[in-house]
């Protein structure tokens, strides 16, 4: 939804949704539809105000360690108490990292495969009363509204029911009128230079016309950067090229939430040609010299490669890589240092998201299976949350490692990850802290970048790193009161 007319008695708001994943529980994929989300103003006797044009599914474990855009728009000035998020159909694929089949529910989930569930929801609305609450918008005065879905507080220990629980922050613009940058996956469905709409979401076999997810407005400038398929490998991406973009395709987006609730691209990439096939996924084994197996997290199925099952999202895929395969990273505009590659199999690992290039699909051996050949492998981003084990500040650019046990099942118990941050001009963002001096052992954080597997030690290097908040939730029969301990701002 783009922004409306600013009148003098509106304030811009822009709201997003970001995710908390359990400690100890190999969840791939929760998605979960958000119905509503309104501001309840102080005065009893005013009218709710609402921050949603139309109900929309968020996939969270994605959003570990960014946001997602759910609207952005104009509500009337004035002092607000507090805001209420309504959810329903809460839907998730686990992986059972045992050896043996485990039972949640009636749902019996292979050993070393992933797992749908859907579980019920406890609650289906909570409220969040507390810190920032409560808030004054003044006329002109812009404001984004950070929704922090807190998962580890929401899934049950038996992952058969889902409390949802939440908390809430302020972003105010900086000098430059930016509020919070975000990424963005969609398909361009109407081009007006020097803008576009995007519907966000990648595609599906059968999409529903009143489920599809909403459409954003995105502006460009003389300097937004434009980056094809070739700029991966050989190319540098390119500035004033608005005739890169044609409706149809599917791109990623890196767009700054502006005061006004405008959203400006700073770089656009596609992502594929088209109605050409794409499956991403998250590595859940290798098997040399030419194999590895993914758990199918979303795509673009194109022409005739749609899977064959209802249950795309979560499907087992075993993929054989073809000898001549291109093997490839997608840096989003970063530098990546000497001695991390990603050129064949050896150096894939699992936990690492890719996207392949399917040919020759086909059913699995079993149910809820399927298996392809692949000519491209790219690397993407990889969410990870765990616990910090130890920091250096001492090297450049700063360290800290993760690991003590707390790292998602895909890894072992007694790994750990070097997470090495980023240096200008596109440094590591960081959320709640300052830097890695602000860190402390068994601080909680969730790390966003490219996982590489190198020698002793895999390295991921960290566009962006959230350090965690407390949260806890009040159930008071069909609404859930939820307050969090937030750093101070």
């Amino acid at each position: 939804m783009s922004s409306s007319t600013v009148t003098p008695a509106d304030v811009p708001i822009t709201m997003s949704v970001q995710d908390s994943p359990p400690a100890g529980v190999a969840i791939l994929s929760f998605q979960i539809q958000i119905t509503s989300a309104s501001l309840q103003p102080s005065n009893a006797t005013s009218p709710a105000v609402t921050l949603l044009a139309k109900p929309t599914d968020v996939e969270l474990e994605h959003l570990q360690s960014e946001p997602a855009l759910l609207g952005s728009l104009n509500v009337p000035a004035g002092t607000y108490s507090s805001v209420t998020v309504a959810f329903t159909s809460p839907r998730m694929v686990i992986f059972n990292s045992t050896a043996a089949p485990i039972t949640v529910g009636t749902t019996v989930c292979a050993a070393k495969a992933p797992c749908n569930l859907t579980p019920a929801l406890a609650s289906a609305t909570t409220t969040v009363n507390t810190v920032p609450f409560p808030i004054t918008l003044t006329a002109n005065s812009p404001l984004g509204l950070l929704v922090h879905f807190d998962v580890n507080s929401s899934v049950s220990s038996d992952l058969l029911t889902i409390t949802p629980t939440i908390d809430l922050k302020e972003l105010v613009p900086s000098a430059t009128g930016v509020i919070h940058q975000e990424h963005l996956t969609g398909t361009i469905t109407s081009i007006t230079s020097p803008n576009f709409t995007l519907q966000l979401g990648l595609g599906a076999p059968t999409p529903v016309a009143s489920t599809l997810p909403p459409t954003f407005l995105i502006k460009t400038i003389s300097n937004t950067i434009y980056c094809s398929l070739d700029n991966l490998i050989s190319q540098p991406c390119t500035s004033n090229n608005f005739s890169f973009l044609a409706v149809g395709q599917t791109v990623n987006v890196v767009v700054n939430v502006m005061s006004d609730g405008s959203l400006l691209a700073t770089q656009v990439s596609l992502f594929e040609p088209p109605n050409a096939p794409a499956f991403e996924g998250t590595v859940i084994s290798v098997v040399p010299p030419n194999q590895f197996k993914m758990a199918l997290m979303g795509g673009q199925w194109g022409t005739g490669a749609a899977p064959s099952t209802n249950a795309a999202v979560g499907v087992l895929v075993t993929v054989t890589v073809a000898q001549s395969a291109v093997f490839e990273t997608d840096t989003e505009g970063f530098t990546i240092p000497a001695g991390l590659t990603f050129n064949g199999i050896s150096d894939m690992i699992p936990g690492q998201n890719v996207e392949v290039q399917p040919s020759a699909v086909s059913a699995g051996p079993v149910a809820n299976t399927l298996s392809l050949v692949t000519t491209r492998v790219r690397l993407d981003e990889t969410q990870v949350t765990a616990k910090v084990v130890s920091t250096n500040t001492g090297v450049t650019p700063p360290t800290f490692l993760l690991g003590n046990g707390s790292l998602p099942p895909l890894f072992p118990a007694t790994s750990s990850i070097l997470v090495q941050t980023i240096l200008p001009p596109t440094p590591t963002q960081f959320q709640n802290v300052s830097g890695v001096s602000g860190l402390s052992p068994n601080d909680t954080v969730s790390v966003g970048g490219l996982l590489f597997n190198t020698s002793g030690t895999p390295t991921l290097e960290a566009e962006k790193v959230l350090k965690r908040v407390q949260c806890s939730a009040v159930a008071t029969g069909p609404t859930t009161i939820s307050s969090c301990v937030l750093p101070p701002q």
